[in-house]
């Protein structure tokens, strides 16, 4: 499973560039439970430096891609700078609005100053200073000074703001800039002021030190550039390697963690860009809980990532999401598919800082899977009359989900109820 994971990663990390390493890629939904499509917006937030005001409005909406919109607008990982650092956000998700304000109310040009001050005299240091002082701005009739920039980037003052449609969501919140002194006639995106870009990449983007060659535990490979396995993320399957939370760590000395968890910086990059892809792309409730589908294939076998993108997911959506269909027969895609794969459905619980793995339902080859997906269309197509009347212009997949409906269960520990364990069946024994 771990090769495979590596193969994804080591994909992931040809096609990006050089700052996409450093950059989060929000989890969106393009379907509500409805199986209608939901629109996704990016909000540019413009601090009129000339008018010292902060305009929020919903002409100021643009459509959200998914593939092009983080990096385009640097959404960087807030897990760079952790909980107690001061955030360096230009960028967030709409929920993360917090990080944002906290950053340009002072915290993104005082960490600059402090760690950084051969950056001081640079123009987006400048504008940052710039724009704190509106955080302290005096309102013109009572001479008091008041909070700005904490009242405007915050969520319910935005929703109230743009006032977005029951089907409309907004993903990405980002600063752009106008001021006449500084030349921005228009409002300008933060990234592209002089100095930002040169300072995120002295940041974040540090080369590897070289080390004595020395065994990659993961690979099996004899490396120079070992590191000690520290992932990115709080609730990443890889998570799972623990070195702080002592209860999952018992009798291990703690100053033996770089040693037995060594593994070459490279391969961590690829195991930390699979492990967030999974999280983001495979993905799925089962009876209310949630599951990473982690795949995998022969170690000889190699594959490409657009396969995993067309057909792994579409399958899995198949058998676990509502969605309208007008035939069953549309539940069955192209299945000649003879690629040997298999699923590993991964049932965890998290906090937000840990990543538990409470149920596993394990080698599900790819020839049953297809088969499964055939029998719930046929099968549904059959159950029609008793699932619908004769009026009825809406009509949904038949998979598994509709089973959890149809079947009375009372939820244990951790979302585990009887629904999960009739997956269990028809994944690994029909």
């Amino acid at each position: 499973m771990q090769n495979t994971l590596i193969k994804i990663g080591k994909q992931i990390l040809e096609k990006r560039g050089k700052l996409d390493e450093i950059i989060s890629v929000p989890k969106v939904d393009l379907y509500n439970n409805n199986g209608e499509m939901i629109k996704n917006y990016s909000l540019n937030i413009v601090f009129d430096l000339d008018q010292n005001t902060i305009q929020i409005n919903k002409e100021n909406l643009v459509v959200y891609n998914n593939k092009e919109s983080p990096s385009e607008l640097m959404n960087i990982d807030s897990e760079l700078w952790g909980r107690r650092g001061n955030p360096l956000a230009i960028c967030t998700e709409f929920k993360k609005i917090g990080i944002l304000s906290r950053s340009m109310a002072g915290e993104f040009v005082s960490a600059v100053e402090r760690g950084f001050p051969e950056f001081n005299k640079r123009e987006f240091v400048e504008i940052l200073k710039e724009i704190k002082k509106l955080e302290t701005k005096k309102d013109d009739q009572s001479g008091k000074e008041k909070m700005l920039i904490s009242k405007f980037l915050d969520k319910t003052f935005i929703t109230n703001e743009i006032k977005l449609g029951r089907n409309e969501k907004l993903v990405l919140i980002y600063v752009s800039v106008k001021s006449k002194t500084h030349g921005f006639y228009e409002p300008e995106r933060f990234n592209n002021i002089d100095g930002y870009l040169d300072f995120i990449e002295k940041r974040f983007l540090k080369e590897p030190e070289k080390s004595k060659e020395k065994l990659c535990y993961s690979t099996g490979n004899i490396s120079t550039q070992i590191t000690k396995k520290d992932f990115k993320g709080r609730n990443f399957i890889t998570k799972i390697y623990q070195t702080t939370i002592k209860n999952f760590a018992n009798n291990l000395d703690e100053k033996s963690f770089p040693k037995n968890y060594q593994i070459d910086s490279n391969t961590l990059k690829a195991l930390d860009a699979s492990a967030e892809y999974i999280n983001k792309k495979l993905s799925v409730k089962i009876a209310g809980l949630s599951h990473n589908i982690v795949p995998q294939v022969l170690n000889n076998t190699e594959f490409e990532l657009d396969y995993i993108e067309s057909k792994i997911k579409p399958k899995t959506e198949l058998l676990f999401n509502t969605q309208e269909i007008s035939t069953y027969t549309e539940q069955i895609e192209d299945e000649t598919d003879d690629s040997i794969y298999w699923l590993n459905f991964v049932a965890y619980f998290t906090d937000g800082n840990s990543y538990k793995i409470v149920n596993l339902i394990k080698d599900v080859s790819s020839f049953h899977l297809s088969k499964v997906i055939c029998a719930f269309a046929e099968t549904g197509e059959k159950f029609d009359q008793y699932l619908y009347g004769k009026n009825v212009e809406k009509k949904y997949r038949f998979n598994l989900k509709s089973i959890y409906f149809l079947a009375c269960a009372a939820y244990g520990k951790y979302g585990v109820c009887s629904p999960f364990f009739i997956t269990r069946l028809v994944l690994l024994l029909l």
